[in-house]
């Protein structure tokens, strides 16, 4: 029956989805093309690994990336051609490629850095707390 293979398929797409949003609020830095591209990265900070993406999405699936990470205290930062770079080059649990390093460095120094400050506004010191 091809209406239920297709119930069964949108099931599982939607799984699907549900687990990779519930990984962007473990994201250090969600990197955008303000409307259209999003993906959300993890970096574990170990000897020779790079971040990895947790998530990423176009159109519908990016804004809904954008919101969890709103809701969740993650920095969005807006880079379009990194966001689309990463976005065509990386899947999900995949490291970034070298050539992307650079700019997703300055999208996680530029995310530290308003964690940083919001801590100070606060009138916190130590480790970062999302």
């Amino acid at each position: 029956d091809p209406q239920l293979k297709q119930q069964r398929r949108q099931k599982g797409y939607d799984i699907a989805m549900n687990r990779m949003l519930a990984d962007v609020p473990d994201a250090d830095v969600v990197v955008v093309n303000p409307t259209h591209y999003a993906v959300a990265l993890k970096w574990s900070r170990s000897p020779g690994e790079a971040p990895a993406c947790v998530a990423k999405g176009v159109d519908e699936v990016a804004a809904r990336i954008r919101e969890v990470a709103a809701e969740s205290g993650v920095s969005i930062h807006s880079d379009p051609p990194t966001a689309r770079a990463v976005f065509a080059s990386v899947e999900i649990g995949e490291e970034i490629r070298p050539e992307q390093y650079q700019a997703i460095a300055a999208a996680i120094r530029f995310s530290e850095n308003i964690r940083r400050k919001a801590r100070a506004r606060l009138g916190h010191g130590g480790s970062a707390q999302r």
